[in-house]
């Protein structure tokens, strides 16, 4: 997958906003019950999005795998199932989609990581 440093950062850049704009809207109603929320759309949306973008700039050789690609999509689907899913599960709900979605991210890594050890050098 030739551009999935560039797919990588656009997607980081819209999560950085959703995180600011759902942090700005909790500050400014003083209404703090979508912390997790907000944590994990920083954290796994903006940083580690990022960070698999820099790291594929980095390091080339790992766009040509055949594991670049569904690790992309597992990330861009798995991601947003499990931010619909938290707060679900946090409010006492069906915990299922944010443990689907958590579980979609988690390969996403998986993948991520046996590439890297295979091509990250």
């Amino acid at each position: 997958m030739k551009n999935i440093d560039h797919w990588f950062i656009l997607m980081a850049l819209v999560y950085a906003l959703l995180g600011m704009s759902l942090g700005f809207w909790m500050g400014a109603s003083e209404d703090m019950t979508h912390v997790p929320v907000h944590a994990h759309i920083n954290l796994v949306g903006w940083v580690s999005m990022t960070l698999f973008a820099l790291i594929y700039r980095s390091f080339p050789a790992l766009k040509d795998s055949r594991l670049a690609a569904p690790h992309f999509w597992l990330m861009a689907i798995g991601t947003p199932i499990m931010l619909a899913g938290i707060p679900l599960a946090h409010s006492g709900k069906s915990p299922l989609l944010a443990i689907g979605g958590s579980a979609l991210v988690i390969l996403a890594f998986v993948l991520f990581l046996v590439n890297f050890v295979r091509r990250g050098t």
